[in-house]
């Protein structure tokens, strides 16, 4: 959300403060900073689950972390060591059918190189 000081409206400047990125410079970059996030809607990919990862977790009853790493062919070893736990964790992680919390979900996702989306 762009935020505008009461002086900044009545001279079309952004407050500096508020704004991380390079300044706008005229009314059309402001035009095209509020449809923004609109517009990264639209051109990034959904996350998307494989037919394959489905299919594990139907067929064979893997969970989702689990099918995702069977499918990219990795080790309860090498994703543990990404994410920074032993192994015995990821396999309790993997084998408990519980709900993950958003922080885990997030750190399992960088580990597997996947959109957290893809995990839920």
């Amino acid at each position: 959300m762009i935020r505008l000081t009461p002086d900044a409206t009545k001279k079309g400047e952004l407050d500096a403060a508020l704004w991380p990125g390079p300044m706008p410079v005229c009314n059309l970059d402001l035009v095209l900073l509020k449809h923004y996030d609109d517009f990264m809607r639209l051109i990034q990919p959904k996350a998307t689950i494989p037919h394959a990862v489905v299919g594990l977790v139907v067929r064979k009853g893997f969970s989702l972390p689990c099918a995702w790493r069977d499918h990219l062919g990795l080790t309860q070893t090498e994703v543990a060591g990404r994410m920074g736990i032993t192994q015995a964790a990821l396999s309790q992680l993997e084998a408990s059918g519980r709900k993950l919390r958003k922080q885990t979900v997030i750190t399992l996702a960088v580990a597997l190189n996947l959109q957290p989306d893809q995990l839920s």
